[in-house]
Formats: structure tokens, C-alpha cells, sequence
């Protein structure tokens, strides 16, 4: 005898399917896009380069939902610390960090090894 049972399950990043259990095994119709693969895709992402001791640009501007790429291209070591809290990652020279925005508003952030680095994210 067999079974089938719809469920929504998870293919990939905001991609979702409908799958049907028949027997034994799984079988997948088309997939669709979820909001969240929506709003990812028109949200756009920036980078911020760290370089020379600053962040350029020193004030970016994003969409809620977008985020911001964070890329050391400096000889040393630096972070990008939310003032509030929010996010702090360290980055040796060559790595990146990328951080999502869910929420307008303004967020400041600097390097808490070199405090006179300074940035600003606006969220629209």
C-alpha cells in the first residue's frame, strides 16, 4: 500500500518544494520561491573595504534586507564591532565578514583594535 503525504520542505537556501512521501522514498515537484528568496534577491549587497586603517566607504547605504560585505585588504589585523553590540568579527588580512540588516535604522561600527576607524550603516 502506498502513501503519499504532502509536505514543504526546504531545497536550498529560501527555495521551497513540495514533496510527497510515497513508499520508501521522496519525490519532488517544482520549487518556488519563498519571501525570504524574494526579498534576497532584490536587496542588494555592498562591501565595505578595510584599507589604509578606515572603512571606505565610511558611510553606506543599504535596503533592509541587504547586507554588507566587510573585506580586510589592509596588512593587519582589524575588526568591524557594532557600537551596540549587534556584530563584532575579527578579520586578518585577506578574510571578509558579511552581516544582513533586518531593521532600518543607523548602525555605527568601528575597529576595536584601532578605535579612530569608524563607519556608519543606513538601513532604508
Amino acid at each position: 500500500m502506498r502513501v503519499q503525504l504532502p509536505a514543504k520542505v526546504t531545497v536550498g537556501v529560501g527555495v521551497a518544494a513540495t514533496a510527497a512521501v510515497v513508499g520508501s522514498g521522496v519525490a519532488l515537484a517544482a520549487p518556488h520561491a519563498t519571501s525570504a528568496a524574494l526579498s534576497s534577491s532584490t536587496a542588494t549587497a555592498k562591501t565595505v573595504t578595510i584599507k589604509n586603517f578606515a572603512f571606505s566607504p565610511r558611510t553606506v547605504t543599504i535596503r533592509h534586507g541587504a547586507s554588507i560585505r566587510w573585506i580586510n585588504r589592509d596588512t593587519t589585523t582589524h575588526t568591524t564591532t557594532s557600537n551596540t553590540h549587534l556584530w563584532s568579527k575579527t578579520l586578518i588580512p585577506g578574510k571578509s565578514f558579511t552581516f544582513t540588516f533586518g531593521r532600518r535604522g543607523s548602525y555605527h561600527y568601528h575597529c576595536s583594535i584601532h578605535p579612530m576607524m569608524t563607519g556608519i550603516v543606513r538601513v532604508t
